[in-house]
């Protein structure tokens, strides 16, 4: 579903108008086809480096083509790259890369997605929400897309792909803004507003921003379903005015003599009506309603122009707030509560090396704690009595996750002093990562490639590297919100995939670019639900007694190629 927008900007500072590209995408606009492959990426190796040389498959889309396409969220930006397929269904983007689908309710749980290095997931299920409750959509300098594994630098859950969010820096801002948005469309219209401040002085350079956003979802009807008829296709859907939004801040102090200190906030809220969610179509009441948050302090110096040294903490919250209520089924005397929510602590540190022209390697650790309130559905009846949904026994309370993660990556150019032309650029890439988690265990992921600049400015590269998805712990432990609801399975093992890459790109005729790719890719023990009969979907509530193998729960298949 696309909706068109109306925007009125406001520029609140003297220093240009804002149409106007930042002084950094006017170096972005005058560049030839050539320099844009040398344009520096962070995501492959956690250090900059140029595009063309960059040890992965990387797709980079820039403030310029945000604000020129008129994108409103990265989830809309990522519908443009090849190999990424995005379904909306009307509550998230469920995200599908090279063809994997992660399943019913998995929604961007195949790809790792992260501000400058952060990852946002909520934890308890491990989605990222890439709609405008993502970010504000005007602080983001480029998004950074690695196709493939990349589990050797970012640990658990860099599994088919990397979504990294480069923010903007202050003085590449130096204005304000606010923008009043208006989208519509048949039975839609989407209010809303945002606002931008940035600006440096000296050492310190700040940037923020915020956006809201009230989607508002009416008159719709099921279409095409897998069945001949569904019990309530002539229902039309009806939606108040949810508020969904994003704020992110950011302030740093740099100085060449002392290093840099950050410091970043990110805030998170959807809230929609999901009328179409699959245990409770139509119902009319079921707003879901969550928070999620981060703050981060980090440092970073840099040595002799060589070493680069990055420390860091961040503290991590979600849950959901008090309006969120699930609803399966139109004037059914009762309501569904959630129990659910986590706090996140990270530290993590790596050190860089450059060593000339003949090697680049980086030594990373870092260590995650997450307390987790284990998901459970409660049944709210209208006399207020609140009783916790089948099946008996359901582990309910607390549960501590943690995962303690080390890696070593390296990129070495063999021949640079050799004088054998193109093969001084070839270069040969290696990793290795260790993780231990105190649930599911050990875990080993290793990546290897050849990166090779060619003739006619053209470039080659061939990548292999293995990786996992973690589950949930909403995957692991949970009970049933309806019949059609699934439920935890604590046997889950991490899923698992192994990929091999090949690409060649480049320009000609200084107005063609291009990247021609291929892979190969294996998994492991794909985590998905086993859907419940027809007939049971049309029970409103768990009934006691009723085969619970006979309705949705997650499972794990051997293995799947693609």
């Amino acid at each position: 579903m696309r909706t068109l927008s109306l925007a009125a900007a406001l520029c609140l500072a003297t220093a240009g108008a804002v149409a106007q590209p930042s002084p950094h995408e006017e170096e972005l606009l005058d560049l030839s086809l050539e320099e844009l492959m040398q344009v520096e990426v962070t995501s492959a190796t956690k250090s900059s480096l140029a595009l063309r040389e960059a040890p992965a498959i990387i797709t980079v889309i820039s403030a310029h083509e945000i604000e020129e396409r008129g994108y409103q969220s990265v989830g809309e930006a990522l519908e443009s790259v090849a190999g990424l397929d995005l379904l909306h269904d009307h509550y998230q983007y469920n995200l599908g890369v090279r063809g994997v689908s992660p399943g019913n309710r998995a929604w961007s749980r195949s790809v790792k997605v992260m501000i400058d290095g952060q990852s946002i997931s909520f934890r308890p299920s491990q989605e990222a929400w890439l709609g405008e409750e993502l970010i504000p959509i005007e602080v983001v300098e480029r998004i950074e897309f690695i196709k493939g594994p990349a589990a050797v630098l970012y640990g658990a859950n860099a599994y088919l792909g990397v979504i990294n969010i480069i923010t903007k820096e202050g003085d590449a801002v130096q204005l304000g803004r606010v923008t009043a948005l208006y989208g519509f469309g048949e039975h839609l219209s989407d209010p809303g507003a945002s606002a931008m401040l940035g600006g440096a002085s000296g050492a310190l350079d700040v940037v923020g921003a915020v956006r809201l956003r009230s989607p508002q979802l009416q008159g719709y009807r099921l279409q095409n379903v897998p069945w001949q008829s569904h019990p309530r296709d002539d229902i039309a859907s009806e939606a108040d005015a949810p508020l969904t939004g994003s704020g992110f801040a950011k302030l740093q102090l740099r100085s060449p003599e002392l290093g840099r200190l950050a410091l970043d906030v990110h805030y998170q809220q959807l809230e929609r009506y999901t009328e179409f969610m699959d245990w409770g179509v139509l119902a009319h009441d079921n707003l879901q309603s969550l928070v999620n948050m981060y703050a981060r302090l980090k440092y970073g110096h840099t040595f002799f122009e060589m070493l680069e040294w990055n420390v860091g903490v961040a503290v991590s919250h979600g849950a959901p707030r008090e309006r969120d209520r699930l609803a399966i089924a139109p004037d059914f005397p009762a309501h569904v509560e959630r129990n659910v929510g986590y706090r996140g602590y990270d530290v993590f540190g790596d050190l860089s090396a450059q060593l000339g022209r003949v090697a680049r390697l980086s030594v990373g650790a870092d260590y995650t704690v997450d307390d987790h309130e284990l998901l459970n559905y409660f049944t709210v009846r209208q006399d207020g009595t609140r009783t916790l949904n089948p099946p008996p026994g359901t582990r309910t309370g607390d549960r501590s996750f943690s995962n303690v993660g080390a890696y070593l990556h390296g990129m070495v150019y063999p021949l640079v002093a050799s004088e054998l032309g193109l093969l001084e650029t070839l270069a040969l890439i290696a990793g290795v990562r260790f993780d231990h988690q105190n649930v599911y265990g050990d875990n080993f992921n290793y990546s290897a490639g050849v990166v090779q600049q060619l003739p006619e400015h053209l470039y080659a590269k061939a990548l292999f590297g293995t990786s996992f998805r973690a589950p949930s712990s909403n995957q692991l432990y949970s009970n049933f919100i309806a019949a059609n609801g699934a439920i935890g399975n604590p046997s889950l093992q991490p899923e698992r995939a192994r990929t091999f890459e090949l690409a060649l790109g480049g320009h000609a005729y200084k107005v063609i670019g291009f990247e021609l790719s291929g892979f190969y890719t294996q998994i492991e023990r794909k985590v998905d639900t086993r859907p419940p009969s027809i007939s049971e979907a049309d029970n409103p509530l768990p009934a006691p007694g009723l085969d619970l193998l006979a309705k949705g729960a997650w499972r794990q298949s051997m293995s799947s190629e693609r």
